[in-house]
């Protein structure tokens, strides 16, 4: 169990910060797709191979995708990598739209060529 000190703090922070309540949602999304893809196309549902299939293992994989498509948007938006948190907060919306274009990209080609498992 979480400390309701700390749930409370989360729960103020997303309030404030509409940004980040929809970063968290796209990436929950998005690790979903990961999933999907993964456990489908490339791996077996086998033992094992469902580790990440949960929550939080959902949420980190968005994370780490939403991760990736901010390092160039960031780097060519402010041409530095000192990663401020007010300009992180400012690319989110760039961030979801490309992370999403790229994401379905991939998720089309994969469909289209990639046998299920």
């Amino acid at each position: 169990m979480t400390d309701p000190k700390i749930a409370e703090a989360i729960i103020n922070f997303l309030v404030a910060t509409p940004q980040a309540l929809a970063f968290l949602l796209a990436a929950f999304f998005s690790g979903h797709l990961w999933i999907f893809i993964v456990l489908t196309y490339i791996k077996s549902t086998a033992r094992g191979n469902t580790r990440l299939d949960n929550f939080y293992g959902k949420l980190i994989l968005g994370i780490g995708w939403y991760s990736i498509v901010l390092l160039p948007i960031y780097a060519i938006r402010y041409h530095s990598l000192e990663f401020q948190y007010l300009l992180i907060l400012n690319s989110i919306g760039s961030t979801l739209e490309f992370g999403l274009i790229f994401q379905t990209i991939i998720f089309f080609a994969f469909t289209k060529f990639a046998r299920e498992k």
